[in-house]
């Protein structure tokens, strides 16, 4: 499903964000679709709403490095409740530099927690790390990253709960996934807080992928953003 290793794509040259559409009849809604993400968070209306509610505890099942990002898959049974209903925890992953801006800020580090529900419909929380003192689950993610571990005792540092971002404030739109296919129909919830992440370790996160891998700001068209507070 989301970031299948066929075909091949990746963020730089032939295979890059600006060449996506061309790879597969399937991504052709990178280029051609209308409610794309990454966005630039601005223009956003304040409003009043739930906040999400974060139901983490599960461990993770595998910690990999796929040459694009490092992602930690977890078994199941993390959720998170929004409006819309409940969604699964299913992996975390991250980008630098940040893929979303707000008001035209990039931040050096963004983090996704991807989460699907029984429609097999998407919801991404995404949360931003400011330069700062080093972060923990980062710096397992960096130490992990390499083994494909299936269910050690090593992972306990990276389970689920650790994830939780610790305020309430979200920008809340719907968007896409910001790696093929592109899918649309994807609700965002971009957190308000910021964490921290060390000079060192936004580097490292560079070294272990070779390179940046955010893709590039996508048009708002009309689409609605709003601020829950």
């Amino acid at each position: 499903r989301i970031g299948a290793e066929t075909p091949r794509w990746s963020y730089k040259g032939l295979t890059g964000p600006d060449n996506w559409s061309s790879l597969s009849e399937s991504f052709k809604i990178c280029r051609d679709g209308l409610r794309q993400s990454p966005i630039d968070i601005t223009g956003y209306e304040n409003a009043v709403g739930e906040p999400i509610e974060f139901r983490y505890h599960s461990m993770p099942i595998a910690v990999h490095n796929n040459e694009r990002t490092i992602t930690v898959w977890y078994e199941p049974g993390s959720s998170i409740a929004v409006k819309s209903g409940m969604f699964q925890l299913i992996q975390a992953h991250y980008h630098a530099p940040s893929e979303h801006l707000i008001d035209g800020r990039q931040f050096p580090v963004e983090m996704h927690l991807l989460h699907h529900n029984d429609e097999d419909r998407l919801a991404v929380v995404g949360f931003f790390l400011e330069q700062g003192n080093t972060n923990p689950v980062i710096e397992r993610l960096l130490v992990d990253s390499g083994s494909m571990v299936v269910q050690d005792d090593t992972l306990s540092s990276l389970n689920s709960s650790f994830l939780e971002p610790t305020g309430k404030g979200y920008y809340h739109y719907v968007g896409s996934t910001t790696t093929p296919p592109c899918l649309e129909g994807v609700e965002w919830f971009i957190m308000v807080d910021t964490a921290t992440v060390s000079a060192d370790q936004v580097i490292a996160l560079h070294t272990a992928i070779g390179g940046s891998n955010n893709r590039a700001i996508q048009p708002v068209g009309g689409r609605t953003i709003a601020r829950v507070i």
